[in-house]
């Protein structure tokens, strides 16, 4: 179920930075200016809080999105983003069990 929501928060990113969702939602994603190398990630903001910063909409959904292969975040055909994100696991645990139990 995780997985399915991080899908859904994908998409919406997407439709986001496609022009597709209302102009409100262009505030919260907005792609980087000064990384050349990456330019389909979006900008990852500093929070001082867990509540209202690490745990937000505006701090997940760049985390989500720079997770994605770069074929998935170039695609612009809403149809084929949707076919291949649904296709996607979700992001790789970073945690350090994780770490060690897939060496």
């Amino acid at each position: 179920m995780e997985v399915k929501r991080l899908r859904t928060l994908a998409i919406e990113i997407f439709k986001t930075l496609q022009h597709l969702n209302p102009i409100f939602m262009e505030d919260i994603f907005q792609k980087t200016k000064w990384l050349t190398h990456k330019p389909n990630n979006i900008q990852v903001n500093a929070h001082k809080t867990v509540k209202y910063g690490d745990r937000s909409l505006r701090a997940l959904g760049p985390q989500i999105w720079n997770s994605l292969s770069e074929s998935i975040k170039s695609e612009t055909n809403y149809t084929k983003f949707k076919e291949y994100i649904n296709q996607w696991f979700g992001p790789i645990c970073k945690c350090n069990l994780c770490a060690y139990l897939n060496k």
